[in-house]
């Protein structure tokens, strides 16, 4: 069942979206809303490869967890399903990791930011993550080679650390790993 052969707007939900066709497509709810964003481009693309590597290669050497990154669906809740750019769930609260997708709020979640993402990542979800008390949020904007990392604090997010061009960043959550931002803007 296509999305457009749908005679009237319904409230999705899990069950409604697990009955989707199986396709490479990164749909996702938020208050019951689906969503269905573009393919995402070359400059956002190096960005989850990039710090996909870096967290992937850190988290495993200090067996910290699991560090994965889209597509994978993590369900907040049977109304908010979504599929953030690179997640991580701690080793102590592994148990929310199953073997088709994430159930809970992980520790991390990051968005690379696509021109049509901008004010969906940096408001929607942001306000969707905090309300589901995810510890830290991470956006990166290549276009304008930006970094924010967020740490939620009294259900709201406060800015931890942020770099723009070549900074490096190092956060609060993994200590000693470095984020050199050249790296993720492809160079």
């Amino acid at each position: 069942m296509a999305i457009a052969e749908q005679a009237e707007p319904r409230l999705w939900t899990h069950a409604a979206y697990n009955a989707l066709p199986d396709a490479a497509e990164r749909y996702e709810i938020t208050k019951g809303e689906l969503f269905l964003p573009p393919a995402p481009n070359v400059a956002h693309q190096t960005a989850v490869i990039e710090l996909s590597a870096m967290l992937v290669t850190y988290v495993r050497e200090h067996e910290l967890g699991l560090a994965l990154n889209a597509p994978i669906d993590v369900v907040l809740d049977e109304e908010n399903v979504v599929q953030p750019d690179v997640v991580f769930v701690s080793r102590e609260r592994r148990e929310i990791v199953k073997s088709a997708r994430i159930e809970g709020s992980p520790d991390l979640v990051v968005e690379i930011l696509s021109p049509f993402s901008i004010t969906r990542d940096r408001v929607r979800k942001m306000r969707l993550y905090a309300r589901f008390e995810v510890p830290n949020y991470w956006i990166f904007d290549p276009e304008n080679h930006i970094a924010e990392l967020y740490r939620l604090k009294e259900r709201q997010y406060a800015l931890e650390a942020a770099g723009e061009e070549e900074d490096v960043l190092f956060p609060s959550l993994f200590p000693g790993l470095a984020i050199p931002l050249k790296k993720l803007w492809g160079g």
